[in-house]
């Protein structure tokens, strides 16, 4: 198993995000973010009426936005 697999796997506060779990871990990843409960409760707009936008992340500060449509499959 690689390296990210175990570290995304070991990190138990992201089960409750279901297909949006590994997308919040790649933000995370990538833009070095750390209180993801707070970043999920701010971004994931998953949900009936999503219109297939999963997360809308938005930083001000550094003025970029991420938005993505996440999927899992096992």
């Amino acid at each position: 198993m690689s390296s990210w697999q175990s570290a995304y796997q070991s990190i138990n506060e992201l089960d409750a995000y279901k297909d949006n779990a590994l997308g919040l871990f790649a933000l995370a990843l990538k833009f070095g973010l750390e209180d993801l409960p707070s970043v999920a409760a701010d971004c994931v707009t998953d949900g009936s009426d999503d219109k297939k936008l999963d997360i809308v992340y938005l930083n001000q500060e550094e003025k970029y936005a991420v938005i993505a449509q996440c999927y899992f499959s096992s």
